[in-house]
């Protein structure tokens, strides 16, 4: 499937919006594939499903190598084997994406744990499974002069506002240190400016996603250096697979998206079986080595999965948030999260 440029739409005006970890620019990339014969037309796929006919998807990627099953998936063939006409598309960040799934303009999106106590449970979103975590996928660089979070007090941090990354970095890395934002000056920017920032000196902090660390390590070398991840910070960056909560009473769509999470159970039994081709497929969607493929890989989860760490970790957003004074309340996550879809399809 080729990919073409795709300018987001940004539908929402609000202060607290979701990455996915992924991923402020509102361009990115996108492609499209037709499905097969049977897919568009009324398929029954051994009578698990009712004869319907498949909508078109358009469905969201995150930068990084968390929507690797979705870059296999893609590249081999499976979701058009599903019977699926499809569409990916490239957002900035993955706050832009959910903001595109609530207005309708796309069907998936991949989205982060705090997706849903940020934005609550009127937001008329249900995860239907997670798809990866990646405990290392977020990583806070510093100037090379930083040893610890409260060197950072009286200094200027960047953040891509509404990011797990920005929480990552506040409320858990500074806030740990008792840093507030009385502490320290924030600089609101997109991920692509954050190497430039820190070059001149304008920040002396940031968090981020894959590419963007190790592109800064690249170009600034030992004026700047990784001082811890995510994963040390004890979030293991779950992705959830993200679809609008009307949609599936229609049953044509929960088809489709049946199809969809089946071809991404095909994507990861090829990942287990042919890791080093894998490895170059989500290499090359995500602009790493393979040498930085190989070492994400020994990191990531890649699978379908709903287990006890995929909901546990959004209690956690609920805890850090509400407790922060970001959100005002708790979320009821049996509201926002289908724990029983996946089970569902598979029957």
């Amino acid at each position: 499937m080729k990919i073409k440029l795709y300018v987001a739409v940004m539908v929402m005006a609000v202060s607290l919006v979701v990455a996915a970890c992924g991923n402020s620019a509102s361009t990115g990339t996108s492609g499209s594939t037709q499905g097969s014969s049977e897919g568009t037309n009324a398929v029954n796929n051994g009578g698990a499903e009712p004869a319907v006919e498949l909508p078109s998807l358009r469905i969201s990627r995150e930068s990084g190598p968390s929507s690797g099953l979705l870059f296999i998936a893609d590249d081999q063939g499976f979701i058009s084997d599903q019977g699926l006409d499809y569409e990916i598309v490239s957002f900035a960040n993955g706050a832009e994406a959910v903001d595109s799934l609530q207005a309708g303009q796309i069907q998936v999106a991949f989205g982060a744990a705090d997706t849903f106590p940020i934005r609550g449970v009127d937001i008329g979103i249900t995860g239907l499974t997670a798809v990866s975590q990646q405990p290392e996928a977020v990583s806070i660089v510093v100037s090379s002069d930083v040893e610890g979070p409260e060197d950072l007090k009286g200094r200027s941090i960047g953040i891509v506002p509404g990011s797990v990354s920005q929480y990552v970095l506040e409320n858990m890395y500074l806030a740990d240190a008792g840093l507030t934002r009385d502490d320290y000056s924030v600089t609101q920017t997109g991920p692509a400016e954050m190497v430039a920032l820190m070059a001149r000196g304008d920040i002396d902090a940031f968090a981020l996603w894959d590419p963007f660390p190790a592109n800064a390590v690249k170009a600034l070398g030992d004026k700047v250096k990784l001082i811890t991840t995510s994963g040390e910070l004890g979030i293991p960056n779950t992705t959830y697979l993200l679809v609008s909560k009307g949609s599936l009473s229609d049953e044509a769509y929960t088809a489709a998206y049946g199809r969809l999470i089946r071809a991404l159970q095909q994507a990861q039994t090829f990942l287990e079986e042919n890791p080093e081709e894998a490895g170059k497929i989500i290499g090359a969607a995500t602009q790493l080595t393979e040498e930085e493929m190989a070492e994400r890989l020994a990191q990531l989860r890649l699978e379908v999965f709903m287990d006890d760490s995929a909901v546990d970790e959004i209690e956690n957003y609920n805890e850090i948030l509400s407790s922060t004074g970001a959100v005002p309340e708790k979320i009821d996550i049996s509201q926002v999260l289908d724990q029983e879809f996946v089970s569902r399809i598979a029957d």
